[in-house]
């Protein structure tokens, strides 16, 4: 996907004004556990940075008849939709507008395009919806104009927000004379790269950050080649190794954890089932966001000038 003229030469620098930064905040792949995470995600992240909401996400899901729409989707400004596949070798098809051009890159080890079916080459997890989810919203995000309309984007896996997690404390707010270059991620759970379940980028960033299938629908043999370097790939390597190839990842900055993701029972995961714990609102999925949250919300020193 080529970048059109007018977003290549705009950069964004800092706002000329003081007025608040222009901020969307994303829900990536699915809405889930909104019985348990809306108010507090409307409380600590809508109200807090005044962002407008997409949601990006199962077209099926939120479409099955016994369910009603939820307060994500209710509320979103954007609503982009996708089918949800038995097999997502399908989307990768649309993305590389060709089928099975980019199969050789499933050769790359070892958790990089979980979701994808193959008899001999299959990844475990659910990278690879993730990667597509990334494509479709940047799709969407030039098709509709928003890459235009705003100068940060919120999001996860990917989040890109997740609906998911259940926000303790607020999530910190935007200045006007934020650095744009600035890449803001969550302390924790880097698998010895960079999460992938939160991230604010600017539009200065954005292409490069969502855009992470380019190399693969380009040249599927050139991937594989410069994969290489490596026998274990996951998304959160992928993404440092993006950030590290395009020279923009000495400007990923952490802040202090105030969410952690929580699943009820009945809802849908391709990974982690979740633990109880006490005080938590439902199963909390990963126990390390959890204690690093309650160690922060109980420390407030952290939430004076976070950019």
């Amino acid at each position: 996907m080529s970048r059109p003229p007018e977003v290549a030469a705009s950069k964004p620098a800092v706002p000329a004004t003081q007025e608040r930064p222009r901020v969307l905040a994303v829900i990536l792949g699915q809405t889930r556990a909104h019985e348990l995470t809306w108010g507090h995600f409307k409380k600590n992240v809508l109200d807090v940075t005044g962002a407008d909401l997409a949601v990006c996400v199962s077209e099926q899901y939120w479409r099955a008849k016994e369910r009603e729409m939820d307060p994500f989707t209710r509320t979103a400004l954007y609503r982009w939709f996708y089918p949800e596949l038995e097999d997502w070798a399908l989307a990768f098809d649309q993305a590389c507008n060709c089928t099975d051009c980019w199969r050789p890159v499933l050769k790359v080890k070892w958790q990089l395009f979980g979701g994808i079916l193959d008899p001999t080459d299959e990844h475990i997890g659910s990278a690879g919806i993730l990667l597509f989810y990334r494509w479709f919203l940047l799709q969407n995000l030039y098709d509709s104009g928003a890459i235009i309309k705003y100068d940060y984007f919120m999001h996860t896996a990917p989040p890109l927000s997740r609906s998911d997690f259940y926000y303790e404390a607020p999530h910190p707010a935007f200045s006007p004379t934020q650095d744009p270059r600035h890449m803001w991620v969550p302390e924790g759970e880097d698998y010895d790269g960079l999460t992938d379940r939160h991230m604010v980028a600017s539009r200065l960033h954005i292409h490069s950050v969502l855009g992470l299938m380019e190399p693969i629908c380009a040249s599927a043999a050139g991937f594989v080649t410069e994969m290489n370097v490596s026998a274990a790939w996951n998304l959160e390597i992928y993404i440092k190794y993006t950030l590290e190839k395009h020279g923009i990842w000495k400007y990923v900055k952490r802040f202090p954890r105030v969410m952690y993701a929580v699943r009820r029972d009945e809802d849908p995961t391709r990974w982690s089932q979740g633990e109880v714990i006490a005080g938590a609102p439902g199963l909390v999925k990963y126990p390390e966001e959890f204690n690093a949250t309650r160690r922060n919300v109980g420390n407030r020193a952290w939430m004076h000038e976070m950019y």
